[in-house]
């Protein structure tokens, strides 16, 4: 049993998802300090709330720039930014359009 609510339009710029239960709740939003996530779990209620938080931060398209930078800088393949995985990139991309244009339907992608 809890609450979930939703809001789709404001006035301010934020990304967060709450969930509201018997026990606590788990606040998912933006931090607003570096890049990334602040995960919040409060548990409890009154004088006998406990509330954790973990910073989580972006680890996909960041770590690639990053790898992309170091290779540049080091003349050296990284395995993260190969030839194979940009056309899979690519891959993924184009199925998203093609199916967009499909209304949705889903469509294969060759996981080799």
């Amino acid at each position: 049993m809890g609450t979930i609510s939703a809001s789709y339009a404001g006035d301010t710029f934020r990304y967060a998802y709450e969930i509201t239960g018997r026990n606590g709740t788990v606040l998912l939003q933006r931090s607003t300090t570096k890049p990334g996530y602040d995960l919040i779990r409060t548990k409890g209620m009154g004088k006998n709330t406990q509330r954790e938080e973990v910073f989580l931060g972006f680890e996909g398209l960041e770590r690639e720039f990053l790898a992309f930078a170091k290779a540049c800088r080091s003349s050296t393949a990284d395995d993260i930014n190969t030839p194979l995985e940009a056309l899979k990139d690519l891959e993924i991309v184009e199925a998203l359009l093609k199916s967009g244009k499909q209304g949705g339907v889903h469509l294969p992608i060759d996981e080799s």
